[in-house]
């Protein structure tokens, strides 16, 4: 706002005194509004007997069930599984591989044993059977299914 104009309260100060009586006079009915108490009716009270009161709250309430408060309603999470060791490392070698007929046989070296097998597919080799031979190598299976299914490879080495 510029000075000397018409909104200037300096140059105009009956209207500046005139919007604070237009404010207080607008303002004086809320706050009777907003102060005044308020009445609220008064509803009939009706006291009952005793008698009365006791026959109707035995007839209207279901016998308390303490049943209900038998349940478990904060359960524990089971404790974390135990860790299982790992299996003991297969010591089997596998040293080479047969053709007979038509069959492939898989020749494979026990250390705790000290001996070479000539073992075909089906065969037993300690707590193992052997599923599958093929060229690349032969696979494993433990008996009670415990370590699951081991394949060892055939080692090959690049020629010079």
């Amino acid at each position: 706002m510029r000075v000397g104009t018409v909104d200037d309260p300096l140059v105009h100060p009956h209207r500046l005194m005139r919007r604070w009586r237009m404010g207080a006079l607008l303002a004086v009915p809320m706050l009777v509004w907003a102060v005044w108490p308020y009445r609220t009716p008064e509803l009939p009270v009706v006291e009952p007997t005793a008698v009365q009161t006791a026959a109707n709250s035995a007839a209207q309430r279901p016998p308390l069930r303490l049943a209900a408060f038998d349940a478990a309603i904060w359960t524990l999470d089971p404790p974390p599984p135990t860790p299982t060791a790992p299996p003991p490392p297969l010591r089997l070698q596998l040293v080479g591989l047969l053709r007979e007929g038509g069959t492939t046989k898989a020749v494979i070296y026990d250390p705790d044993t000290d001996e070479l097998t000539v073992v075909a597919e089906g065969a037993k080799i300690g707590a193992r059977t052997v599923t599958r031979v093929d060229a690349t190598g032969v696979t494993l299976a433990e008996v009670g299914g415990g370590a699951g299914v081991r394949r060892l490879l055939m080692e090959t080495r690049g020629t010079p």
